[in-house]
């Protein structure tokens, strides 16, 4: 992309330079970026700047899961959010785990998806 970027510029023509605006969100975290060809660096050198994806899309969670993981993150992320079984989430507390167990399986069978367990929601 980068090389069709630089063709796209006339050197001598400075009106010719269009910026390439990127961007892109995860949940309610979002990023956005200018790229002007042939002044700063290529999109390929910019790469590394990106954290890798660490969680599951909310979207994901919220209306499309497809594995007992997302399940999981649903009841901790979504379920625990919305219903407050307690003040506070303790992951060492087999009560809130098992609450959050319980409500991934719902979920899981809502879905019809095998695989949640206890000890995965640990």
């Amino acid at each position: 992309i980068n090389a069709t970027l630089i063709n796209m510029v006339n050197p001598e023509n400075p009106d010719s330079m269009k910026p390439l605006i990127d961007g892109g969100t995860e949940g309610f975290k979002g990023q956005a970026r200018v790229i002007l060809p042939t002044m700063g660096s290529c999109i390929e050198c910019q790469l590394d700047m990106h954290a890798p994806r660490a969680a599951v899309p909310l979207c994901t969670l919220a209306s499309i899961p497809r594995q007992p993981e997302h399940c999981i993150e649903w009841a901790h992320v979504i379920a625990w959010d919305k219903e407050k079984p307690f003040p506070q989430l303790d992951k060492d507390d087999p009560e809130h785990i098992t609450w959050l167990y319980q409500k991934a399986l719902e979920r899981a069978k809502e879905f019809n998806i095998s695989g949640v367990t206890y000890s995965l929601t640990q």
